[in-house]
């Protein structure tokens, strides 16, 4: 005969590791994130100004896909203004990136279906 107790516990163990599991890999992401992010800091000190731009590109996916687009447009913003004097078409295109994902945030917010 099946335990009704041992299988509850163990069903409530698996949905909390689930759970648990989930949340390691939104911190391991934003981590990721901001160590990228960090990055770009270097990079300007080695004077890498195209270096900036994939790695706040980079950098921005994955705080979007931690459900922070807010940090990853605000990366863009920061390193587009670390490269607008010496590459300012690239730096227009980051601004312009910062501008889409801040938008699809507000238009999801708007209408979430």
């Amino acid at each position: 005969m099946w335990d009704t107790g041992t299988g509850f516990v163990r069903y409530v163990h698996n949905k909390i590791m689930a759970k648990m599991t989930l949340l390691l890999f939104d911190f391991s992401l934003f981590h990721a994130a901001k160590s990228i992010d960090s990055a770009t800091l270097i990079c300007k000190e080695l004077n890498e100004p195209l270096e900036i731009a994939r790695l706040a590109e980079q950098a921005c996916h994955l705080y979007q896909t931690n459900g922070n687009p807010e940090a990853g447009a605000l990366c863009l913003d920061k390193s587009a203004k670390m490269i607008e004097a010496d590459y300012p078409e690239r730096a227009i295109d980051l601004y312009r990136r910062a501008v889409d994902v801040v938008m699809v945030r507000i238009l999801l917010l708007i209408d979430p279906s």
